[in-house]
């Protein structure tokens, strides 16, 4: 009876460690999205994670909008009152300028001659298109397509980037950390 106890008690043991190792391992950074996304990504702790997920925020199987930022700012598009779109473009008036934001969101394809060029995951924040915002402002913004595999049907998801002026080393590290951590879960569905 006391070896039955004692295997039981290191058994606990160990699950218990396996465990605290996945929640605490990684400085408990946490992943947004699964199954119903069709993708995931990573989240710093002390992040907020602002999701659009109404029913036009679909493409090819791919669902959800998520915007993931270290800054106390609500994103919002610009007509207050309506609801928000998934594809939508967002008011960046205040957002602090040591601050860094990213949002994904579905997106369809360009028909014709000017399809876009599109990037494959892992992503890295210097292939992104950088964006010029009107006056110099406290924000630098940077966009691309993301494509879910090598035969480029998409692009399937538009990444944005927002990253304050003053924002400091390791929030710029965070956001490289998390565009690289964005995964297609599955090739898209046909439309």
């Amino acid at each position: 009876m006391r070896w039955v106890l004692v295997v039981a008690g290191v058994g606990l043991v160990v699950a218990g460690a396996a465990l605290a190792v996945r929640e605490t391992g990684d400085d408990r950074w946490s992943t947004y999205g699964g199954e119903h996304e069709g993708w995931t990504v990573d989240v710093p702790p002390g992040w907020d994670v602002q999701v659009f997920d109404d029913a036009p925020c679909e493409y090819l199987g791919y669902r959800s909008a998520v915007i993931l930022t270290d800054a106390d700012f609500e994103f919002h598009g610009p007509r207050p009152g309506e609801p928000e779109e998934c594809k939508g473009r967002f008011i960046l008036s205040g957002f602090p300028r040591d601050g860094v934001a990213l949002a994904f969101q579905p997106y369809g394809i360009g028909m014709g001659l000017g399809r876009p060029d599109c990037l494959e995951a892992p992503i890295d924040h210097e292939d992104l298109l950088k964006v010029r915002l009107q006056g110099s402002g406290p924000v630098k913004a940077r966009y691309h397509y993301v494509c879910s595999d090598s035969r480029r049907l998409g692009p399937a998801y538009l990444v944005k980037t927002w990253v304050g002026r003053e924002a400091p080393a390791r929030a710029l590290a965070e956001l490289e950390r998390v565009l690289a951590s964005f995964r297609f879960l599955r090739p898209p569905q046909e439309g």
